[in-house]
């Protein structure tokens, strides 16, 4: 409380009041001891060294077996993604494959009505596969479909 606060008989009863010194070290072991033995306090534990290794055993217990844990949840994560960009890299070979033999059989087709002589038939881009012009030594009548 402010000192403004007090009314003068107040000021009067603290000024009246004993200056205490703090209590000796005897009188606290003394009150410790007395409060231990109604129970009021407990004495201090100690904690032996087998807890303590056992707790530390159990904390790198767990902390491992969380790191494995995220690491195959993590694993199992990548796998899925590296098999779906498997399939998708898959599907882009087949459709480059699928494009690169498209334009070979056409440039084959071109090739084959520019040299062709006019009595050989003119293969065709699309619909039906046409027939590839035969060799000059004749040892073969047609080549392979071309589509």
């Amino acid at each position: 409380m402010p000192e403004d606060d007090l009314t003068p008989a107040e000021r009067q009863a603290f000024a009246a009041l004993e200056k205490m010194n703090e209590p000796s070290r005897l009188l606290e072991e003394r009150t410790v001891r007395a409060l231990k033995a109604q129970g009021l306090l407990r004495a201090r534990r100690r904690v032996s060294p087998s807890w303590l290794v056992a707790a530390v055993a159990a904390g790198a217990v767990l902390y491992l077996g969380g790191l494995a844990t995220g690491q195959w949840l993590a694993n199992r994560q990548t796998r899925g993604i590296v098999s779906e960009l498997q399939r998708d890299h898959t599907m882009e070979a087949a459709a480059l494959v699928q494009r690169t033999g498209s334009a070979y059989a056409q440039a084959i087709a071109s090739l084959a009505r520019k040299f062709s002589p006019p009595s050989w038939p003119t293969p065709r881009i699309s619909g039906e596969p046409a027939r590839a012009p035969t060799t000059r030594c004749g040892s073969s009548r047609q080549m392979a479909a071309i589509a």
